[in-house]
């Protein structure tokens, strides 16, 4: 009798352990434990988001860190996506946009023909200056 009993308990461990291995391989759990533990918080979030597509939380995060603004600036993604704002993640005091720089994202027309952005956003493009550029990504400051 005892010795069923140990068999019972030796096959239930080895479907319970079966069963914790072969849940942990269909969530990817390893193979997602060794991405973040292998890359960087910035790496992580500009392969999900972009660098110049999508969100383009990379060339946000770029520029973020090259000019340190000291307000948020004014994002414009021409991309159907969620507002990229949220990659500005400092906590500035002055939350108000500031209009001295503008962030197009997506922006895949020539910048001389203005007539989108002038129409929409109420944007002239004449009144800035092009200081950052990566693919269809430009930060313009005023002049």
């Amino acid at each position: 009798m005892k010795k069923i009993k140990k068999e019972n308990k030796a096959i239930f461990f080895i479907i319970i352990l079966f069963c914790i291995i072969f849940f942990f391989h269909n969530l990817n759990l390893f193979k997602k434990s060794f991405f973040v533990a292998s890359r960087d918080y910035e790496t992580r979030m500009t392969d999900k988001h972009g660098f110049c597509s999508r969100e383009a939380f990379g060339f946000i995060n770029f520029i973020q860190k090259k000019y340190n603004f000291k307000s948020k600036p004014l994002v414009i993604n021409f991309e159907d996506v969620p507002n990229p704002t949220w990659a500005f993640l400092k906590f500035y005091k002055n939350q108000e946009i500031d209009k001295n720089y503008v962030v197009l994202l997506n922006y895949t027309k020539d910048l001389l023909k203005k007539e989108n952005l002038k129409k929409k956003y109420n944007l002239s493009v004449k009144n800035y200056n092009l200081i950052e550029k990566s693919k269809n990504c430009y930060l313009l400051k005023i002049k």
